[in-house]
């Protein structure tokens, strides 16, 4: 079977990793996170892993981090970015991999700082998958106009910056209706 792009680039970054590195992949889409544990379970790829999206019951998430966290089975585990940003912590990961781009910036960095929490040791890395010419740019570049926005906004400086990105903003918007 021939898997996208995407996942035959995530297959080949887990496979150049050391052995010792655990990784985490999150995803919005529960279909793109079982089609990735498709792929890396074949025999040929042969990376175990875990996978905790909506339809796991909460009181079984612990326990499937505890066996990413302290076992030695598991290199990868899957999470949608819906469940995963929120109350788990698998400090073991020392590579995250976003398959997508969100429209909403913090929910990424929420993501993100799950891997960062109390107790890492280790540097991490963050790798993203976005194909250019695509609406993933796109999402790319209105995070990053959103985080411009916030920053100014939350920054208690307004004026002429907080006018030019309202104004930049509001022509965005116009682009997208017509």
């Amino acid at each position: 079977r021939q898997y996208p792009a995407k996942i035959r680039a995530l297959i080949s970054d887990l496979k150049s990793t050391e052995s010792c590195v655990k990784s985490i992949v999150f995803s919005f889409w529960k279909s793109s996170l079982d089609l990735i544990k498709m792929a890396l379970t074949k025999t040929e790829v042969g990376i175990n892993c875990l996978q905790i999206d909506g339809t796991v019951p909460n009181k079984s998430r612990p326990d499937i981090l505890n066996q990413f966290q302290t076992g030695r089975n598991y290199k990868v585990l899957l999470l949608s970015l819906s469940c995963g940003a929120v109350g788990l912590n698998p400090t073991a990961a020392s590579r995250v991999y976003l398959m997508e781009p969100q429209w909403n910036p913090a929910i990424e960095e929420q993501a993100l700082a799950r891997v960062h929490r109390m107790g890492q040791t280790r540097e991490v890395t963050t790798v993203r998958f976005v194909i250019n010419n695509t609406i993933e740019k796109f999402v790319l570049d209105l995070q990053e106009k959103k985080r411009d926005f916030s920053s100014i906004l939350f920054s208690g400086k307004g004026g002429p910056g907080l006018r030019q990105v309202t104004r930049e903003r509001l022509e965005n918007l116009r682009s997208l209706l017509r």
